[in-house]
């Protein structure tokens, strides 16, 4: 583990296994301890790296200014660069999804393959003004506990736990206010809004999929996962679970991702 000067923030990040690199990128709580197990199953085939977003369990940074995708972006791009991982697998969920789609836009040179499950990319939808106008209420509404609280109505996390689950040793929004304000006002706005650049996703040239869980049917975000796919010419892969499969079922979710990410790079599932 260590800190990683960024800004004016310290970014903390961990690093498990030996194999291929691969990058994950925190969703929604912005911490990497709902990557614990996962990583823990992928760290005999991978060099699993995992990060706190800033502003979000043990990074710092400031709380009363947006953080955008690109700068989220640009930050995981500068972390594999001062780690020395210049070609890096990347995974994202939810939020971390639009950074790592971001990121591979941006910064195609360090993505070797990129796999993304079901992002929050409400733009993509054909009733994109309906969650325009929900989003809207969210990040605006004068009570952001009672706001937080409407948003993760909206938010089916699955069946589980099921095998090889571990409760986080953080807790996912680090229990406080101030961060679940940080969230809906200064990273939320910018996720909801993000409408990825097909066409210079296929110039990056690094082959991506896109993964939807099984139990993610009729969410604006497994509709967000299919659409991608759709419009990227490419399968959308079933995966168990809801939108935290990656949390609650880490064993079934970490051999489908495995196959997934072997196919992609031709490493050893």
């Amino acid at each position: 583990m260590g800190l990683f000067p960024h800004r004016d923030a310290e970014i903390f990040y961990e690093i498990h296994g030996d194999g291929p690199p691969l990058l994950l990128i925190p969703g929604g709580p912005g911490v990497s301890a709902v990557y614990q197990a996962l990583g823990n199953q992928l760290a005999d085939r991978w060099t699993v790296i995992t990060y706190d977003l800033p502003g979000h369990g043990r990074s710092s940074g400031p709380r009363d200014r947006d953080n955008t995708v690109r700068d989220q972006a640009d930050l995981a791009a500068q972390l594999l660069a001062h780690l020395g991982r210049s070609r890096s697998t990347v995974f994202g969920t939810s939020y971390g999804a639009v950074i790592a789609v971001d990121m591979l836009a941006r910064h195609p040179s360090l993505v070797q393959a990129l796999v993304v499950h079901e992002p929050i990319m409400i733009e993509l939808l054909t009733d994109a003004p309906t969650w325009r106008a929900f989003f809207d209420q969210i990040i605006h509404a004068a009570d952001t506990e009672a706001a937080f609280a409407q948003f993760m109505a909206a938010v089916h996390a699955g069946s589980g736990p099921g095998e090889g689950f571990i409760p986080p040793a953080i807790p996912p929004f680090s229990g406080g206010t101030e961060e679940r304000a940080f969230s809906l006002r200064h990273e939320l706005p910018h996720a909801v809004s993000y409408l990825p650049d097909i066409a210079q996703l296929a110039r990056a040239g690094a082959p991506i999929a896109v993964l939807a869980g099984t139990e993610s049917e009729s969410t604006f975000y497994g509709q967000s996962a299919r659409e991608l796919a759709c419009r990227l010419n490419i399968p959308c892969t079933p995966i168990r679970g809801g939108h935290l499969g990656h949390f609650m079922h880490p064993v079934s979710f970490a051999a489908t991702l495995s196959q997934v990410m072997a196919d992609l790079t031709s490493s050893p599932a």
